[in-house]
């Protein structure tokens, strides 16, 4: 058995209509003219509301490969309204794909890093990974006396890679010295160079094609997101020990703070925040006794930032019978607590079945919920609290920060591990709709990432990604957590 290299492993896009691994997305047909912000199709038959969230991409006509990202969808109109205008107006008969949840996979691969195209004869890149990373790479061309001609990459900041013999035509795959560093490419004999050649390939990391932009009329809200993305592992041999981690934002340096922080927002000071962006999320990797504590914060000023107060929370429960929706205004029959619900993650049992169990997440906490409760929605009993609420954002407990705890800057991103079931996953169809009994969690190394064991030849897992936006947070368009998956 061999070992796959990094370019076997493939992610792919959700199908929410699909029935089986693999299935190509459903193209929607714009009927007659829009606006530039809005597609009108007769074919968005699902009901009110159902494709609010979702990325798109425009596959025909004047805006062929915008992606977009939908804002509202009104079923009585078949209207989907944009958060961001397009370049110019659709029109009657372009076609757009929608890429929301679901429980399969789609035969729609994820674009890899954004290139240019290369000015060498007879070489078309195809894709390259991830892991090569912001930055300038090399195509190297080798002529070779016009009967062996070759092609090697040089990964921004690394190192030329082995020559790949290209003389027959067809696609291929170089990497650099680094193998986890690869592009892939289409050669046509009959238009190479006739000498040895070089041209730089610029990469940059691709945004708002899977994770959209924290929208400004959704940062004035609290809100849960929810994605599913599936990868499949297309080489013959399995991926040995496989794990799942994220890769932060930039390159920002862990540090210490030199001012004291409760619960409230307040202004955070830190030896050097100097390499931090300028919004996302801090965490104390002191507080707790090293379990660690989060903040949001946005309005970084040299070594200050802003840190948002702390009004979410989650607690436990049984004995479900009703789901609270998502924005419901939620009260403690005993405790009298109060809070919104951002979302319900389901870990055993059934609402249809009176016996779900799980987490209830909810902000705007007024007061405590309090073990063995019943809690309400309008006075209808929804479920029975099996443990006291926690305030904190993202499963961690809030608590306060001392002078000289150690911070580092954390992913905008949980993830949690699907290896499905007959290659079909849990994952919701839109993007208020949590998967069932999954855990999320935030690993940034290897060694602490999610363990999927060994992935198959030719077999699918997927990660689900939660994001949670709090109000008051500042609109976002640099939402990126890089999703990294290896293996031994």
């Amino acid at each position: 058995m061999t070992t796959p290299n990094a370019d076997k492993w493939e992610w792919y896009y959700p199908n929410t209509d699909g029935t089986a691994d693999g299935m190509a997305l459903h193209s929607y047909t714009v009927d007659g003219t829009c606006a530039s912000n809005t597609l009108v199709s007769s074919e968005l038959a699902q009901a009110d509301d159902y494709w609010n969230g979702a990325i798109g991409k425009v596959t025909s006509g004047s805006n062929d490969g915008q992606y977009f990202h939908i804002r509202d969808f009104d079923a009585a109109t078949d209207a989907a309204t944009l958060a961001k205008h397009l370049p110019q107006a659709c029109g009657s008969a372009d076609t757009f794909e929608l890429y929301a949840g679901g429980a399969w996979r789609s035969s729609n691969d994820i674009p890899g890093m954004t290139s240019g195209a290369t000015d060498l004869g007879g070489i078309t890149i195809v894709k390259a990974g991830y892991y090569n990373g912001d930055g300038n790479g090399t195509v190297n061309f080798y002529y070779n006396g016009g009967s062996t001609e070759a092609v090697a990459w040089t990964p921004p900041g690394g190192a030329l890679g082995a020559q790949v013999d290209v003389s027959a035509g067809g696609t291929f795959t170089a990497y650099g010295t680094d193998e986890d560093k690869w592009i892939s490419f289409t050669a046509v004999p009959g238009s190479f160079g006739v000498a040895d050649d070089a041209d730089v390939l610029a990469l940059t990391y691709p945004k708002n094609i899977f994770i959209p932009d924290v929208e400004g009329y959704e940062s004035a809200t609290d809100k849960l997101r929810f994605r599913t993305l599936p990868g499949h592992n297309n080489d013959t041999d399995a991926m040995v020990d496989a794990r799942f981690y994220l890769d932060a934002h930039g390159t920002a340096t862990a540090t210490n703070i030199t001012t004291a922080l409760g619960t409230a927002a307040d202004t955070l000071s830190g030896s050097d925040f100097s390499t931090w962006p300028s919004s996302g999320w801090i965490k104390n990797t002191t507080a707790n006794s090293g379990t660690g504590d989060l903040r949001c914060f946005y309005g970084k000023s040299g070594n200050d930032i802003t840190c948002m107060g702390v009004d979410w929370g989650r607690f436990p429960f049984d004995a479900g019978t009703n789901e609270p929706a998502v924005d419901s205004v939620i009260t403690g029959g005993t405790s009298s607590a109060s809070g919104t619900v951002a979302g319900v993650a389901v870990s055993s049992g059934s609402f249809s079945t009176t016996n779900a169990a799980g987490y209830v997440y909810v902000y705007g906490i007024d007061g405590q919920f309090t073990d063995d409760e019943e809690f309400t929605v309008d006075g209808t009993d929804q479920a029975f609290v099996n443990g006291s609420s926690v305030l904190g954002y993202r499963d961690y407990a809030a608590t306060s920060w001392g002078t000289d705890d150690a911070v580092s800057y954390y992913p905008d991103s949980d993830i949690a591990l699907d290896v499905g079931t007959g290659e079909e996953f849990t994952g919701g169809t839109c993007e208020s709709s949590p998967p069932i009994n999954k855990t999320f969690t935030a690993p940034e190394t290897y060694t602490l990432g999610i363990q999927a064991g060994d992935i198959g030849a030719g077999t699918a897992a997927a990660v689900h990604v939660r994001e949670f936006v709090v109000d008051g947070m500042r609109p976002r368009s640099d939402v990126r957590d890089s999703i990294i998956v290896e293996w031994s």
